[in-house]
């Protein structure tokens, strides 16, 4: 019933702001949970956000929401607002940082495999920065429907799987899989260099 919750046409509905910073906190939190308790060995996370930020936890007021600024004359705009080398704003380095000193603090006890799903407005190099900060997945989206396919294929009740197999594999590795259209999604965790003998 929690996977149903997750993957229901409820989850790809937008409303108000778009405070990503709030979901990598909220991420953050959940993970560490988890790996405290010792019983899972890798948490599967999916981000999709159709919007750029456009609200962020202000630290001088106990996190609560405010409005990311949108006036060049504002002291912080050039903080949220203008992008830097690596093509993402000084705010959103912040968030990849924060998410990159997770994955490593965990690295003993939890993996997190993130996968970031970009559509709609969203700012996708700031989503693939947030992806590559834990060796995530990105994917782009076009269609909302089949991304939801495709997060079930992890828990699909259906009995459908992909078997692969190849010189990187001592045996093949049977995956769960969820078949939609013709299309066979499926989600495994294996190395990624095993893909090359796959």
């Amino acid at each position: 019933s929690g996977v149903r919750n997750m993957v229901s046409a409820n989850v790809f509905k937008a409303k108000g702001g778009t405070n990503i910073e709030a979901a990598l906190g909220e991420l953050i939190t959940r993970v560490k949970a988890v790996a405290a308790r010792g019983d899972v060995r890798t948490a599967k996370v999916w981000l999709l956000t159709d919007g750029e930020e456009t609200v962020y936890c202000d630290r001088a007021n106990q996190g609560k929401p405010a409005r990311i600024p949108s006036s060049q004359r504002d002291g912080q705009f050039a903080y949220f607002n203008v992008p830097g080398a690596g093509g993402i704003t000084p705010y959103q380095a912040t968030m990849r940082d924060t998410l990159s000193e997770c994955v490593v603090a965990l690295a003993d006890s939890a993996a997190i495999e993130l996968h970031v799903c970009h559509f709609g407005e969203a700012d996708p190099v700031f989503l693939r920065a947030l992806s590559d900060a834990c060796d995530g997945h990105f994917h782009p989206v076009t269609d909302v429907a089949r991304i939801a396919t495709e997060m079930s294929a992890a828990v699909s009740a259906s009995g459908h799987q992909v078997l692969l197999a190849g010189a990187a594999f001592a045996a093949p590795l049977a995956v769960k899989a969820a078949v939609d259209s013709g299309v066979v999604y499926g989600r495994g965790c294996f190395a990624r260099s095993a893909l090359a003998g796959a």
